[in-house]
């Protein structure tokens, strides 16, 4: 997953030149379906553990929202 996020400056600079959308689109669903699985897997809020633990979702939520905002889409604060 730790690859996927290093990939968003290169898609979005893909989508640009190409003038290609779905190419952020195809991204952010990757994003999404693999954090998914990694909170599926890893207890994130109101483990024991919790104070200790990196916070990598926090990263993941901001390239999320930063790619629906560059397709104009306004991210959910909540769900």
């Amino acid at each position: 997953m730790e690859r996927l996020l290093y990939r968003f400056p290169e898609v979005v600079e893909r989508a640009a030149k190409e003038f290609e959308p779905h190419y952020v689109a195809t991204y952010l669903i990757a994003l999404a379906a693999a954090f998914n699985n990694f909170y599926a897997h890893n207890k994130i809020i109101g483990s024991a553990e919790e104070a200790y633990r990196p916070r990598p979702h926090a990263r993941r939520f901001h390239r999320l929202q930063n790619g629906l905002w560059l397709l104009g889409i306004q991210a959910l604060e909540r769900m």
